[in-house]
């Protein structure tokens, strides 16, 4: 009966993936950058200017859903950055 929709997300998901994962590569760069730099993990404006990208890209119906996806996107990128520089820290104060 969902056959051919779920086959569809499944396909959606397989090219999402990759994407993430790239994604989360990245946010580990910039991570270093904002460790050697000292800057503060949490940047309020560029956080406010994704939103804003992200919900001119779909419906007004589905802003409000794609900025909550956002939200869990960037907590997981935040929380990867703030384990790397984390540990890089402590990597410093060991040696």
């Amino acid at each position: 009966m969902l056959e051919k929709e779920r086959q569809e997300i499944d396909q959606i998901d397989a090219q999402l993936m990759p994407l993430l994962a790239q994604r989360l590569k990245v946010a580990g760069q910039i991570a270093k950058v904002k460790h050697q730099d000292h800057l503060p993990l949490v940047d309020r404006q560029r956080e406010a200017a994704i939103y804003d990208q992200v919900a001119q890209q779909v419906t007004t119906a589905q802003a409000s859903y794609v900025q909550t996806l956002y939200a869990d996107i960037l907590l997981v990128s935040k929380q990867y950055q703030a384990k790397l520089i984390k540990q890089w820290q402590d990597s410093e104060n060991k040696g």
